[in-house]
């Protein structure tokens, strides 16, 4: 009886130390997860400071140099959307992290991965098209170029560039958001024994 209850009690020992194992790697992740959500939250951040900036200078120049003030209120108004937007599909709040299980926690970043594509498949043609509108107003303007005649063919082919180099970067920085999600997703399914040999998480994308 007494090997019994020693082997009882070694259990019980045992289960407690492996609770508290898990705790702490719970823990560790959650550390590990707001540390990375960092760059994503600063950038949401950064994106609301600067619109009103943005706005600004936008309405200004439309003023000054007697363009449409459709291109600065569109401009505005596809701001303020994107920013509702990215404060839930790519903002990871902390408190959060803290609330759900790193199951549900793995499903939120997952669902945020697949709305983020929803959003960029949408926004990207509006924003490639109100950028046309606006270059080619801007470079056929006259109270700016004055009697400058600028051909059609250079026109579109200085909006094309912009255009090209614009879409390189808002790629870029997408492609950075999802990679930030795709880590401490990777990370989690780790912890769980999901992958348990080193792989790597920009396959996930």
């Amino acid at each position: 009886m007494d090997e019994i209850k020693a082997l009882r009690d070694q259990m019980v020992k045992m289960k407690s130390s492996l609770d508290n194992y898990a705790i702490i790697n719970t823990r560790l992740m959650h550390t590990v997860i707001k540390e990375r959500s960092k760059g994503l939250n600063r950038l949401v951040t950064g994106e609301i400071i600067l619109i009103p900036f943005l706005c600004l200078f936008f309405f200004g120049l439309c003023y000054v140099l007697d363009m449409s003030m459709w291109i600065a209120i569109t401009m505005a108004v596809g701001c303020i959307v994107s920013a509702i937007f990215d404060f839930k599909t790519v903002r990871v709040p902390s408190k959060l992290i803290g609330q759900l299980s790193l199951r549900d926690f793995k499903a939120y970043l997952l669902r945020q991965k697949r709305q983020r594509a929803i959003q960029m498949a949408i926004e990207l043609p509006l924003s490639v098209i109100w950028l046309a509108w606006f270059l080619l107003e801007y470079i056929g303007n006259e109270k700016l170029f004055g009697d400058i005649i600028v051909d059609n063919t250079t026109k579109f082919i200085a909006v094309g560039v912009v255009i090209i180099i614009a879409i390189v970067v808002v790629a870029v920085i997408y492609l950075s958001i999802q990679d930030t999600n795709n880590r401490m997703i990777w990370e989690i399914e780790a912890m769980e024994g999901k992958n348990p040999t080193p792989k790597s998480p920009d396959t996930q994308q």
